[in-house]
């Protein structure tokens, strides 16, 4: 069995709960959409969303009382400094998933951000390598809603933290609560990019998955960018003269036009991107 593992912001948190709801549900659909029916959604959360569509028990919302953030640090635009604050709730709530994957003896967990979307394949190919020690996602695709486009976005692990998937004997060790520690530090502390080289260190090889697996979505509530720069550090960027920014901003403006692809009915279909999300 397959388990996903959402960590969801607390209303309190949120500039806009209902958009929260809305992106989460989208996240929900793609899950349901797999062709394999063997997975579980775990989501952890201060309140439960509101949502639209009914989903069956393999959705489950497990609501803890974590200690909450201020108000105040917890804008989209978020400064380094207030960020630990945030990325410590969101610790809090993946450590807790993992501890209920361990209890549903899941064969292979994935964290999940709650605005992300993944392919309808993930799950069958994953449970058909039951040998694989776990998989990293290396290629993948970035999507603003409302967009008629889609873009490429290799190196998927170092932006996303909706990359890893780890096999149950690298992360359930029943009666040694300190290797199981040692598991969630590997998979979430030590950063979503360091997962590949962190459980090499403990003799696993995690390997990429041969397909685009994974829609990063651009929405204004992303957190695993902010996330990585403070796991990691965060350095300003030195200035330079106008030429060069000028320079610099058609480069990367033609990189992502050259990374565009048309988001077509059947990549629609793969990660449940619903068009009329604006």
């Amino acid at each position: 069995m397959f388990c996903f593992i959402t960590p969801l912001r607390s209303p309190e948190l949120s500039d806009n709960w209902s958009r929260i709801c809305e992106l989460f549900e989208r996240t929900a659909i793609s899950v349901f959409g797999q062709t394999a029916s063997d997975f579980r959604h775990i989501v952890v959360c201060h309140e439960p969303p509101t949502l639209k569509r009914a989903f069956d028990r393999r959705l489950e919302f497990i609501a803890r009382d974590f200690p909450l953030p201020k108000k105040s640090p917890c804008s989209t635009r978020l400064t380094h400094g207030a960020w630990p604050v945030m990325s410590d709730d969101k610790v809090n709530k993946l450590v807790a998933g993992l501890q209920r994957a361990r209890e549903l003896n899941a064969d292979f967990v994935m964290l999940l951000d709650a605005d992300d979307l993944v392919s309808c394949r993930l799950v069958a190919h994953v449970l058909s390598h039951p040998e694989a020690d776990g998989w990293f996602v290396e290629r993948g695709w970035r999507y603003e809603y409302g967009r008629p486009w889609i873009e490429t976005l290799d190196g998927f692990n170092k932006v996303s933290s909706s990359c890893n998937v780890l096999a149950r004997r690298w992360f359930n060790f029943p009666g040694y609560p300190e290797r199981e520690r040692d598991a969630d530090s590997a998979l979430i502390l030590q950063g979503h990019g360091q997962a590949v080289e962190a459980f090499a260190t403990r003799g696993a090889v995690l390997r990429p998955i041969p397909f685009r697996a994974v829609v990063y979505t651009e929405n204004g509530e992303n957190m695993s960018i902010l996330m990585h720069e403070h796991l990691h550090g965060w350095r300003p960027q030195p200035r330079s003269n106008p030429l060069r920014r000028l320079f610099g901003h058609c480069k990367r403006a033609m990189l992502a036009w050259l990374k565009r692809r048309l988001c077509t009915p059947a990549l629609r279909r793969e990660f449940a991107i619903d068009p009329s999300i604006p």
